[in-house]
């Protein structure tokens, strides 16, 4: 970073997001990078937005407010503009929110290589609680030129359309950019702020998050939508011609694929049947001159889609509701064919293949490190205890057709479930899957690795756990290891003719090879899903005092919101996770495997409860010895807690009895089933 650093223009427009908006303004105002010049751009939002901006303005000085009638988002990001005086400018929505070191990290690409824009990746936030990167993709920064810019949005893939994820330079937006009154904003102004623009870096660090609005104007989309959506597309495509007439049979190729779409999508607008058949009919009137031969970008499934707009619109309206908003329907059999596909192909390959095996069920192709770090474990496990045994893994994305497998799993075999979190009700549609998987191998050698046990208390949550209680009174050889506890006592009173022992969590089992340089800062990673505990207010005060403690704050974890292409991409992100850690002076978390991270690369880290009872079970029960650990109840331990952990860092790992545990755990199993 220079010595003299570029103020930076947060812009942030404000209208009815009361409940989401102390999140937003929580991560800008404890940016790892400083110079920042908030505005919170009230427009005229009628909820208690405009008093929440004002409270925040007193209290943080950086933050200026501008109240003004309402006048749609457009004119609140122009009247933001009018009055920034930052080097840099960054336009955030305010139901979204930005990881702690967004801006160090774009700010610094930008001087460094004395660039025009800089653009991240980013995270969609569903409300469901998943959350999913835009682009499955983990590299090195690259540089793009000006048409090499332009020709992605034009894809509008990796590099969206959107102008928040990006940083610019204030003398290259343009005064009153924004045209008021519309919807699809961003898609008129992108081409003409790429204009001004030689050398633009783009980062895969997925630094924004942005909230999904199941509500919004694309997941509820009106006839008159579609029509800005459309002349928004034909206005960029116009100046994208001006400024690089390379790309014109690119925008008239995009023109056509964006065109279907938007044909499709009218199908499952909110309209009349009347008036969404005038809008088809001036779509279909654009394509009619579009070749199938020249439509390659459309793919197989849209160049049909093409075809029918083209010929026969009752037939297009079929099939966009065969295909789907989200074309669900050819993504399911995609999913069956697969399935089937690698299920078949195990059966061979198990069928020839004489030697004992270990079969792991609903294996994680997700991107959650903690899970595909227990993965690593069993199988390390499996290497030293039961060297004889072939290792057999079955992705949860392989169990439609695990049925297969059952008459090629002999009396020597062992079939076990994952280890991990997902037993009750906290991810129950995980639950669910594995239940069914294991209902298969009922008659089978069946175990489940070191799991955390957790059912809520309601109706559902005591439906669930009735249905898990006759399903393990239905298996004949059955033995379940918990990591926690909690868990332990809970399989004791509610599944009292379950076989159940106290093992330790199986990333213990890893050993992470890191090389160790300067530590430097800390490391925060805290969890946003469904575990996530602590409160919005509660995180702002534990991040007010590690800004007085730390000068370097980086965000990171242990979920890379993608799935990983294979194991080696798996072994490279859990080295990179480790590494980040060991590079750390202290690691702040809320998460098990984060704490586990933390303490296998020797760094020290405080712990912050979650809802599930495994952190606290597992530190107690395997991991206490190491003083390098800590867990904290509230924020309010925090100071005196750093003080205790970063006096033990580099200290020799004490793992003695999660190694006797280990030991333990291969005995009950070769004993049980008679294994030598």
């Amino acid at each position: 970073m220079q010595l003299t650093q570029p103020m930076v223009s947060v812009i942030v427009p404000v209208y009815k997001v009361e409940r989401y908006l102390e999140q937003c303004l929580v991560s800008i105002v404890h940016q790892s990078y400083r110079h920042l010049e908030i505005l919170l751009v009230d427009d005229g939002s009628p909820d208690n937005c405009p008093q929440l901006c004002d409270m925040w303005a007193q209290r943080d000085s950086r933050i200026h407010v501008i109240h003004k009638p309402n006048g749609g988002l457009s004119d609140a990001r122009n009247a933001g503009l009018r009055q920034a005086h930052g080097d840099l400018v960054a336009f955030v929505d305010s139901d979204d929110w930005l990881a702690l070191d967004m801006i160090e990290k774009m700010t610094d690409a930008m001087l460094r290589n004395q660039a025009d824009m800089v653009i991240c990746q980013y995270v969609v936030a569903y409300a469901d609680g998943r959350f999913e990167k835009r682009a499955p993709e983990n590299g090195p920064e690259e540089i793009l030129n000006q048409q090499q810019a332009l020709s992605e949005l034009l894809i509008d893939g990796r590099l969206t359309n959107h102008v928040w994820r990006k940083l610019y330079w204030r003398n290259k937006v343009p005064k009153d950019i924004f045209p008021k009154g519309r919807n699809f904003e961003d898609i008129y102004v992108m081409p003409e702020l790429f204009a001004s623009c030689k050398k633009i870096v783009y980062l895969t660090d997925p630094l924004y998050f942005y909230r999904c609005n199941e509500n919004g104007i694309v997941q509820t989309a009106k006839i008159k939508d579609l029509r800005d959506c459309l002349a928004a597309q034909e206005h960029a495509g116009k100046i994208i011609t001006d400024i690089c007439p390379e790309l014109a049979q690119q925008v008239k190729m995009c023109s056509v694929w964006k065109t279907v779409g938007l044909w499709i999508d009218s199908v499952f607008a909110v309209d009349l049947e009347q008036e969404k058949h005038v809008f088809q009919k001036q779509l279909s009137q654009k394509l009619k001159c579009a070749k199938l031969q020249d439509a390659e970008i459309l793919g197989k499934r849209k160049q049909l889609a093409l075809f029918f707009t083209q010929h026969s619109p009752t037939l297009a309206r079929v099939y966009s509701k065969i295909l789907g908003k989200d074309d669900n329907f050819i993504a399911d059999l995609k999913d069956f064919w697969r399935s089937l596909r690698q299920n078949l192909c195990l059966k061979e390959e198990l069928r020839k293949n004489t030697a004992p095996k270990f079969l792991i069920l609903c294996t994680p192709t997700y991107g959650n490190l903690g899970d595909q770090a227990l993965l690593k474990g069993e199988q390390c496990f499996i290497e030293k205890y039961f060297p004889g045994y072939k290792t057999v893994l079955v992705s949860s994305g392989e169990l439609r057709y695990v049925n297969l497998l059952k008459n090629v799993i002999s009396s020597e075999d062992i079939v076990a479930l994952q280890a991990g979190g997902n037993i009750g009700t906290l991810y129950s549609g995980i639950h669910n899957e594995q239940e069914s998987a294991m209902k298969v191998f009922a008659n089978k050698k069946l175990m489940i690795f070191p799991q955390t046990f957790y059912y809520s208390t309601d109706a559902a949550g005591l439906n669930a756990l009735k249905k898990t209680r006759k399903l393990y009174e239905s298996f004949e050889k059955f033995k379940v290891f918990v990591r926690d506890p909690a868990s332990a006592h809970f399989v004791q009173e509610n599944l009292p003719n379950t076989d159940v022992a106290l093992m330790p969590d199986m990333v213990l089992m890893n050993c992470p090879q890191v090389l160790h340089k300067k530590r430097e800062g800390v490391l925060v990673c805290l969890r946003g899903d469904s575990e996530a505990t602590l409160p919005i207010v509660a995180r702002d005060r534990l991040l007010t005092q590690v800004e007085k403690r730390f000068t370097k704050i980086r965000q990171t974890d242990t979920h890379v919101y993608y799935a990983p292409k294979n194991d080696a991409d798996v072994q490279k992100l859990l080295n990179q996770s480790w590494t980040q850690m060991a590079e750390s002076e202290l690691v702040i978390t809320d998460r098990l495997h984060g704490m586990i991270f933390a303490l296998l690369t020797g760094t020290p880290c405080i712990t912050i409860l979650s809802k599930s009872p495994k952190v606290e079970g597992v530190y107690n029960e395997w991991l206490k010895d190491n003083k390098m650990i800590k867990i904290i109840h509230s924020v309010d331990e925090f100071s005196q807690a750093v003080e205790e952990v970063l006096t033990h860092h580099d200290e020799p790992l004490n793992l003695k009895k999660a190694e006797t545990g280990f030991d333990e755990m291969a005995r009950e199993i070769k004993k049980m089933w008679k294994v030598d």
